[in-house]
């Protein structure tokens, strides 16, 4: 996979992936790997899908870099 400043090209968003079905979390970032992508995206908003991302990466978190968007309606409430 071509690779840039930041990483991979290609990275996989948690949001309407995998919820919080922890064992295909497990799957989609495997098949996720396999294929180079390291960046991964996720948020609290994201119905379970940090927790199961969490899980999935369960003893490799090396493996990859994760992106984590809050919802804020103000500046400070994103810091």
């Amino acid at each position: 996979m071509e690779e840039r400043r930041l990483g991979p090209v290609v990275g996989l968003g948690t949001w309407n992936t995998f919820g919080s079905d922890a064992r295909l979390a497990h799957a989609v970032f495997d098949a996720a790997l396999d294929t180079g992508s390291r960046v991964f995206d996720s948020s609290p908003m994201y119905q379970g899908a940090e927790a199961s991302l969490a899980a999935a990466l369960a003893g490799r978190r090396e493996a990859a870099s994760i992106a984590t968007m809050i919802l804020a309606g103000y500046v400070e409430g994103g810091l």
